[in-house]
């Protein structure tokens, strides 16, 4: 199984700072306002490339609840071209894009799952993978994101499980912010492996 994992790629963020330098550094200015699309674009191509099995996109899709039609277009378009090499995505979204006060304008391909607000699971048989994710509701949640994962009896316990959600590897933040609250590894049932990206 191979398998890319991404997030953060706030497409449409506004990069604030780049308009008080456009005028001394325009090409640099250019290039920065470009930087998500092109990292974004270059993700594809990896999973292309490398015949990926699946992507994954943990979070932080878009920068703010705006989600410029110019970078909900780019996420489909490479939605797309990965469903057409048989690579489907699995998405859930972060603080920064939460699933509340929004509809898409651009509908990503079937083969596209956007985890919701409640903890999901996706079978891909032919790989023996059960994938697992849960979407911010809103952008600041106060309790913990990781919690709501437990080990669930799976008839088949050769088979692997992974994990998407947008939070901080370990947090022992309280849940005033943003941060998705206490979601650490102590969060997660005794043995349960833990590897952060």
């Amino acid at each position: 199984m191979k398998f890319v994992h991404a997030a953060d790629l706030h497409l449409d963020s506004p990069l604030k700072g780049i308009s008080a330098s456009a005028e001394r550094e325009p090409a640099v200015a250019r290039a920065l306002s470009q930087a998500g699309f092109l990292a974004w674009k270059n993700l594809v191509e990896l999973c292309l490339d490398e015949q990926a099995d699946f992507l994954v996109v943990a979070g932080d899709v878009f920068d703010g609840a705006q989600r410029a039609l110019v970078a909900q277009f780019a996420f489909v378009d490479g939605l797309r071209r990965l469903d057409e090499a048989g690579i489907p995505a699995f998405v859930c979204h972060g603080n920064h894009d939460p699933l509340s006060g929004w509809a898409p304008a651009v509908k990503p391909p079937d083969s596209t799952v956007v985890f919701g607000t409640e903890v999901s699971e996706h079978r891909i048989e032919r790989l023996r993978v059960r994938l697992v994710g849960k979407s911010y509701g809103e952008r600041a949640e106060h309790e913990s994101l990781v919690a709501a994962y437990n080990r669930r009896g799976d008839p088949a316990p050769s088979r692997a499980a992974v994990g998407a959600v947008c939070a901080e590897a370990d947090s022992a933040l309280p849940a005033p912010d943003a941060r998705g609250g206490e979601c650490g590894a102590r969060h997660l049932p005794p043995g349960a492996p833990v590897r952060a990206s």
